[in-house]
């Protein structure tokens, strides 16, 4: 399914709103969960898309925890990062160490210079 950037922070949204519900400390939700996560966020979607499943959403919801961690893997081995700026890579031997860090984790390609709003709505989930 294709997402919009507005789906996607509404169903981080109703997650967030819902995150004492959260099953086991990692963002996992209990099945019933997902099931009204496609009516939270069918105002946002694009005209003309279909409507998200219960399956979609959850999946959804797996990628986003997956590039979390994946960012708390980048900070926690020392490097920069904040949700203005994401990567913030200046510099040609920046660049290059980010090109060759990115090649093994292409999920965090498009933050080299962008932050990800998600990140702290998502923290706060998982830390639940």
């Amino acid at each position: 399914a294709r997402w919009m950037p507005v789906e996607e922070e509404k169903l981080v949204e109703f997650l967030h709103s819902h995150r004492a519900e959260a099953t086991d400390g990692t963002g996992n939700f209990k099945p019933q969960m997902y099931n009204h996560l496609p009516a939270a966020i069918a105002a946002y979607r694009m005209p003309g898309t279909p409507v998200k499943t219960p399956l979609q959403c959850k999946n959804k919801w797996r990628a986003l925890r997956q590039l979390y961690a994946e960012i708390q893997r980048y900070c926690t081995s020392g490097k920069h990062w904040d949700n203005e700026n994401g990567a913030a890579i200046v510099g040609t031997d920046a660049g290059q160490v980010w090109d060759e860090y990115t090649k093994t984790h292409k999920s965090l390609r498009p933050y080299r210079n962008r932050g990800w709003s998600l990140f702290d709505m998502i923290s706060e989930i998982m830390l639940s």
